[in-house]
């Protein structure tokens, strides 16, 4: 079997695997949207009204830089969730394609169409949590492996202009996009310096071989290196402008998106983030653990299969550390920014874990080498193979290597699928079995919440923030919702609400319903009480404002936080 029909195999196999777990997830309730994923659509339908907004409504972080492009795909596709998704779906198949570029520059043909085969059905978390459009996720992975990308021409050929200029703006971009940018904009300059000065820690010695050095230097700094003065000038430029929209609203709001994050929790500290993120999140996004729960997967078993994918990064992780690999410069990187945030572990959804994607695939694809290339009657050629060489070594014919080395990749391609399958379904069973409080979406489906609303001819709601912009989005805002709780995202909302004549309040059943209706007996208000299986719907006889109640009546329960 030749390189390029293995390739096509493999390609194939994840593209039909990768395929049908989107479907699965978008045609049942793991495609249940929450209120910050239709945000998004409501961004759109009132795009111009106050000018193109910088950021998500009611904050100043999250750039809007995508939201032209879902625009774009609700007007083609109609205003709905799957024209809301299809941007993020065509993203995925970006950063593919991006992934297999950077691993085709490390590895050999079938290792690199593994390597973006695995990130296209994989892992669990990042391929449920990057279906739902948030603006900034799976954007911010595909500017980070571009800037990756662009490293790499540019330490390949040094002196051109474009690539400084590209990653500039990539940068930009991302950081007006996110601060996440950092996961790959840091260890893409770390990667280019170590790869353009050969540095060798336990090797290198300065006081012996100064010329060395100097030469090394020359290939970071100067007319044929990486960059010089006016690439350099170019670069910072280029970010500059595609960071522009983020330093206007620094000089605007006297620098809100320099303190955007203040009132986030502090939890834990920084070696305890890091016991968490191997404990928990990680286990947890290849998985081993529950999303949303995080209860080990089936007792044991999930703990052993954590120890046995943990085992795989490590060898992966080893095997790229050798060879100074920017996968696993930057596996280090996410470690320790991961750790360094203080909110992390408040994270039971595991999209603190998303950009870790990249990473993780490329170091599972790396072990999945070193065990066809590096075991059994292949140990004396794995060098060779390595450098995808057509002939065999140790008596080993290079038909049987590349038969291998395919066999290897599609058990892998299996065990990645089998993976994110189970997790998927057990998240399903752990949302919809009427005995948990994890719940997709946050709240449970509102059309029955809907229908009493249409029948008794109430068009003004409050409500919890989960429940709030989903009534707004999914009656096309023939019904007008604002948070009785949280962050109130649009302001014209609010003012409906709070000029309207008659509304009504939606409360979960349970702690946040019984408080509801206690506050409202203690106001002395009438109202009508009407029972969905999972809501309750007040129509009170005189508009209640929120500040008139308790905040348990205003706020629908949590889903429970990680503890570390």
């Amino acid at each position: 079997m030749t390189e390029r029909s293995a390739r096509r195999l493999i390609v194939a196999l994840g593209a039909v695997a990768g395929i049908g777990l989107r479907v699965a997830i978008h045609a049942t309730a793991l495609g249940r949207p929450d209120s910050d994923e239709v945000l998004t659509a409501l961004m759109v339908r009132h795009l111009g009204d106050a000018g193109f907004p910088v950021f998500v409504w009611g904050q100043h972080y999250g750039g809007t830089a995508w939201l032209p492009v879902v625009a774009v795909s609700l007007g083609l596709l109609g205003d709905n969730l799957l024209g809301l998704r299809v941007p993020n779906l065509l993203l995925s198949v970006a950063n593919v394609w991006l992934l297999y570029r950077l691993a085709r520059r490390a590895f050999p043909e079938v290792w690199a169409a593994l390597a973006g085969v695995l990130l296209w059905i994989g892992p669990p978390a990042t391929l449920w949590f990057g279906i739902h459009e948030q603006l900034f996720y799976p954007p911010t992975t595909a500017l980070g492996l571009g800037l990756l990308l662009l490293v790499h021409r540019m330490v390949e050929r040094p002196g051109a202009w474009t690539d400084p200029a590209g990653f500039g703006l990539l940068a930009g971009i991302g950081w007006w996009t996110g601060a996440n940018i950092i996961y790959f904009a840091v260890p893409a300059v770390v990667w280019a310096v170590v790869a353009c000065t050969g540095w060798e820690p336990a090797r290198m010695r300065v006081e012996s071989h100064p010329e060395q050095v100097r030469g090394r230097a020359d290939r970071v700094w100067g007319p044929t290196g990486l960059v010089d003065g006016r690439r350099l000038g170019v670069l910072v430029g280029a970010a500059a402008a595609g960071g522009l929209p983020w330093l206007v609203d620094v000089v605007r709001s006297d620098g809100a998106p320099l303190s955007a994050t203040s009132t986030f929790p502090r939890i834990g500290t920084f070696p305890s983030r890091v016991g968490y993120l191997f404990r928990e999140a990680l286990p947890g996004a290849l998985g081993a653990r529950d999303i949303l729960s995080h209860d080990w997967a089936w007792g044991a078993v999930g703990m052993a299969l954590a120890i046995v994918l943990l085992a795989a990064l490590a060898i992966g992780w080893w095997q790229g550390w050798k060879q100074r690999s920017w996968d696993a410069i930057g596996a280090v990187w996410f470690v320790v920014v991961y750790a360094a945030i203080g909110w992390s572990p408040d994270d039971p959804n595991l999209r603190y874990t998303f950009f870790a994607a990249p990473f993780l695939v490329m170091l599972v694809a790396r072990a999945a080498r070193f065990v066809a290339t590096g075991v059994g009657p292949l140990a004396k050629s794995r060098a060779d193979a390595a450098g995808g060489v057509t002939v065999g070594v140790g008596g080993e014919p290079t038909f049987h290597r590349a038969r291998r080395a395919t066999s290897v990749a599609l058990v892998v391609i299996v065990i990645w699928t089998g993976l994110s399958a189970m997790s998927l379904a057990r998240l399903h069973h752990l949302s919809e079995n009427g005995g948990t409080v994890y719940r997709v979406g946050n709240v449970p489906d509102l059309d029955d919440v809907i229908a009493i609303l249409d029948r008794e001819r109430v068009t003004r709601v409050w409500g919890d923030y989960w429940v709030a912009y989903r009534l707004v989005f999914e009656t096309d805002e023939r019904i007008i919702a604002t948070p009785s709780a949280g962050i109130r995202r649009y302001d014209p909302y609010t003012d409906e609400l709070r000029r309207a004549d008659r509304s009504a309040w939606v409360a979960l059943k349970a702690t946040q319903a019984d408080a509801l209706v206690a506050a409202m007996n203690g106001l002395g208000v009438g109202y009508q009480r009407f029972d969905t299986e999972h809501f309750v719907v007040i129509v009170p006889e005189r508009p209640i404002q929120p500040e008139e109640l308790p905040e348990a009546a205003r706020r629908a329960p949590e889903t429970p936080r990680p503890t570390l």
